[in-house]
């Protein structure tokens, strides 16, 4: 049966002409598939947006012309702008930032040139993210252990450390402080607002001889009733979370009082 061949390069009687030359090699010389234009001009613009592979050898490319085109080279510029714009972002609201972008630009339809310079963008701000993220984590366990370092000075049983909204997520940082004052005679209390999820965060760790006036557990779970707090731990150390910004500074005042067992 008859097939229609398009070429790019030579004419379609070059090629019947000569079949056997070698020199079409360098040409794309394909059986039609449905290019369904009469020139190429009638596509107006052109977006390869995906190259997979069916078999050993064999390539598929999806392509838009026209208006899909246009659409992707659109929100191409899209995300370059929200790439951009994470410039004046911070802590927890450049993470979310960077967190969907790597979502959107994944799942975004656009061409697979574009697609990978954005994705090497935000590969560049991950990196800056996590240095960042490195920089606020010293800054804050620095105060953490400044506020206990003057506590055991001034022979005080506990302390009670507000972590302020950043990057260093409050878990992390109890944990390393918990580590680093478990053979110290004081308990600590840290607790951590979250302004964009409108979160508060508690991190509590008491000695064992103190265990018997006061548990971690009872300490997070006790001061953090107002904010419906929800956590897991022992009474060594303990991690919670509850709702509601606004009620950090009951929780940093139901804190004292529980501890006031220990003095």
């Amino acid at each position: 049966d008859p097939v229609r061949v398009v070429t790019v390069g030579p004419t379609v009687d070059e090629v019947i002409a000569d079949p056997l030359s070698e020199k079409w090699q360098d040409f794309s010389i394909e059986l039609c598939g449905g290019t369904h234009l009469t020139k190429s001009s009638e596509a107006r613009a052109f977006s390869l947006v995906q190259e997979t592979a069916l078999a050993k050898g064999v390539r598929r490319v999806i392509c838009l012309t026209g208006d899909a085109a246009f659409k992707a080279a659109s929100e191409a510029e899209a995300l370059r702008a929200r790439l951009e714009a994470t410039a004046g972002l911070s802590g927890a609201a450049l993470q979310a930032e960077q967190k969907a972008l790597q979502k959107d630009i994944s799942e975004a339809v656009i061409s697979v040139s574009d697609k990978h310079e954005l994705q090497q963008q935000v590969e560049a701000l991950t990196r800056r993210l996590i240095a960042l993220q490195k920089e606020e984590y010293s800054r804050v366990m620095d105060g953490a252990m400044q506020a206990v370092g003057t506590a055991l000075e001034e022979n005080k049983p506990f302390v009670i450390y507000h972590i302020p909204d950043s990057g260093a997520i409050t878990p992390k940082v109890g944990g390393d402080i918990g580590k680093k004052t478990k053979k110290t005679p004081i308990a600590v209390f840290l607790v951590q607002a979250n302004q964009e999820e409108d979160t508060v965060h508690i991190f509590a760790s008491v000695p064992k001889p103190l265990q018997g006036k006061l548990s971690a557990k009872d300490w997070v779970e006790n001061a953090g009733t107002v904010a419906e707090v929800k956590g897991g731990g022992s009474p060594a150390c303990f991690n919670g979370k509850g709702a509601g910004v606004g009620h950090l500074p009951a929780i940093v005042s139901a804190a004292a009082d529980a501890a006031a067992v220990l003095n």
